[in-house]
């Protein structure tokens, strides 16, 4: 992907390292390595809903932390909302923490 965006970063041929170019957690499909932050790899990614999450630590992917660039939350929140019968899309204050 040449868009300029995303820059090119070497992936390192460290034998230990897990290269996650192409696999898909969640809703995320890892496009490339963009580095390293605090010791931990670091990706750009496309979700299904068409956005492009960069920083998205692979770490947190693997372990199922990280499945989407926000659009399942907001989802989520929606769904509570319209489920409990509030009056619009928002969820009240006390709701926007709990996912």
């Amino acid at each position: 992907m040449a868009d300029g965006i995303l820059g090119d970063v070497p992936v390192p041929t460290n034998p230990r390292f897990k290269n996650l170019t192409g696999l898909t957690f969640g809703r995320l499909t890892v496009i490339r390595f963009a580095g390293y932050k605090s010791g931990v790899s670091i990706w750009h990614c496309r979700c299904n809903c068409g956005n492009i999450s960069t920083g998205v630590s692979g770490i947190n992917m693997q372990a199922g932390k990280t499945v989407s660039c926000g659009c399942y939350r907001n989802e989520r929140i929606r769904d509570h909302c319209i489920t409990h019968g509030y009056a619009s899309d928002i969820a009240p204050k006390a709701m926007r923490n709990v996912y």
